[in-house]
């Protein structure tokens, strides 16, 4: 969540100058889908793996808010 928040604004300044909101958004859904997807291959040891995947997918749901907020702003 650290992470996300320092790179909010940035992406909300991205999404405020730039033309591809849609394309952001779709770039950072996909990175949450296929991160949570890959959750389904971790089995009992791969505690590491399943933390990155983890952290991948909530930074990905994160920023796509951002792009996903700035439709309504």
């Amino acid at each position: 969540m650290i992470l996300t928040a320092i790179i909010s604004p940035i992406l909300g300044a991205i999404s405020d100058h730039s033309a591809g909101k849609k394309r952001f958004l779709l770039l950072f859904t996909l990175i949450c889908i296929i991160s949570t997807s890959l959750l389904y291959f971790t089995g009992s040891g791969d505690i590491l793996f399943a933390l990155i995947l983890f952290i991948l997918a909530n930074i990905g749901f994160e920023a796509g808010l951002v792009f996903y907020d700035a439709f309504f702003a």
